[in-house]
Parts: C-alpha cells; structure tokens; sequence
C-alpha cells in the first residue's frame, strides 16, 4: 500500500477487493450521496461495479478516519476520468489539499498525461473546485436526468500532466533542490522534483519524457534516463551519469 501524508491528509491507494466496504460507505454517506446520484435512482450505490483493473482508488484519510475518495477511470491510453467525494465537515481547503494530493499521487505514480473531470452544472462548489485545482472547461452537454429537480447540464473538465506541472511545479522545489547538481541551473527546481518522483514511481520513460520537454524551455541538457537498482534510477546527462535513490540523494557514477 503506498501512502502520502501531508500534515493531517493522508491520500492512500486501496485494494478494491478488500476495501470496497469503505468505498461504498463513503459513496453512500448522506453528505456525498446527493451529489453523485441524480434523480432517477433512488438505489444504494455500489462502487464494485467499477473494479476493473483500469481503474484506480484512493482513500482520503483524515486524523485517521477515513473521509473521503477519488477513483480514477481509466479512459484510454494515458488518461484518467477522476470522481470523488469528501464529508461536508472536511470541505473546502482540506477537500483541496486532498484533491491536490489525488492529482499527485495519479500523475507521478501512473502513465497518466491527461485527467478528466465533470460536473452538473448545479453544483456550483464542484465546479468552483475543479477550476481552483486547475481544471479547464471544454464543453457541456444537456444531462438526460434532472439533480434535484434541476434540469442540469454537464460540464466537462480536463488537465493535461504539462498543465498540472505548470501550477503544483512549486510544490516539489525542496525535491528539485536536492538534485541541483543533475542540472547545475536554479532554474526549474520543481519541474526536476516532479521529474524524479515520476522516475520513482515507475515510469521511467514517461519521466524522461517529461523532463526533456520542459529542458527546452529552461535551456538544461537533455537526459537519458536508464534503468532502476534496487529501487533507484540512473540519469545520462551529457558526459555524466548520475544515480538518485529513493530518499533524493544523489551521486555521480561516471564522468567529470
């Protein structure tokens, strides 16, 4: 089980088979249930009729207890439809923080470059929510049920994994400084932070990928990035390679 904590929000990746009992009492609580049902169903949700290997839960735990979800539908290659819910009494910036940290997790820890979301037009504090986290509006389309009693549109959202870099960049400067001497420029600390924490969790050639599109704007050298041991990943800078462990530490293993 993998797991980020940031001071009282803990995101954690959940086994559907094992957790869904959690999922469900969460979907179902009075404070999230009207706001992912619309008017033609009256029935429990059920969650597990979503377990399909595609697809990806996290559990927001809060001081411990859990409070809320996001799943991530897979839709295609490198593309994820993001649905979530939170308790009313951790809403505004504790349901960010841990939106935020969702983001996060998908986009370091998976192929994703692309994450949709929507919303009923009705529900004025989602899409209020979506647009603080960074999701942009592409469309809407009349919902074929009312919410509410509310005829409502759907609005659809979407962040590319470039769009969501540009905004949270900042947030993993500290990580990015750790590996200064990767690039010796002070220029695009977070973009090398977000780097390495795709290398770290797994995707090597999406990190790689990732990293030499944005040296063309910071005018850094391109990287070849190798292969894992034990746990950490090599990086091909020009005549220098280094290797980076999973605590950020960083040592040259050949070159000047």
């Amino acid at each position: 089980m993998n797991t980020q904590t940031m001071t009282d929000i803990e995101v954690i990746t959940v086994t559907p088979t094992r957790d869904f009992a959690i999922i469900n009492e969460l979907a179902n609580h009075p404070d999230i249930a009207p706001h992912i049902k619309d008017d033609s169903s009256d029935a429990p949700i059920d969650a597990s009729v979503l377990n399909h290997k595609a697809n990806i839960f996290l559990l927001v735990r809060i001081n411990g207890r859990p409070e809320g979800f996001a799943i991530f539908m897979g839709r295609g290659v490198s593309t994820y439809e993001m649905h979530s819910g939170i308790t009313k009494g951790h809403r505004g910036a504790t349901a960010l923080e841990a939106a935020r940290q969702a983001l996060e997790w998908i986009f370091t820890n998976t192929e994703a470059e692309m994450v949709s979301t929507w919303a009923w037009s009705a529900a004025r504090n989602v899409i209020m929510m979506a647009r603080w986290l960074g999701f942009n509006e592409d469309m809407r389309v009349a919902w074929p049920n009312t919410v509410g009693g509310e005829k409502v549109d759907k609005i659809i959202f979407s962040m590319s994994l470039m769009e969501w870099a540009r905004k949270y960049r900042e947030r993993f400067e500290s990580d990015g400084w750790k590996l200064q001497s990767l690039t010796g420029a002070e220029q695009g600390k977070g973009i090398l932070g977000i780097f390495a924490r795709i290398a770290l969790g797994g995707n090597l050639a999406k990190a790689q990928y990732f990293f030499n599109r944005w040296a063309v704007v910071y005018g850094l050298i391109p990287v070849q990035v190798l292969d894992f041991r034990a746990g950490s990943f090599c990086v091909v800078a020009g005549a220098n390679t280094f290797e980076i462990s999973p605590d950020l530490s960083i040592s040259k293993i050949e070159g000047n």
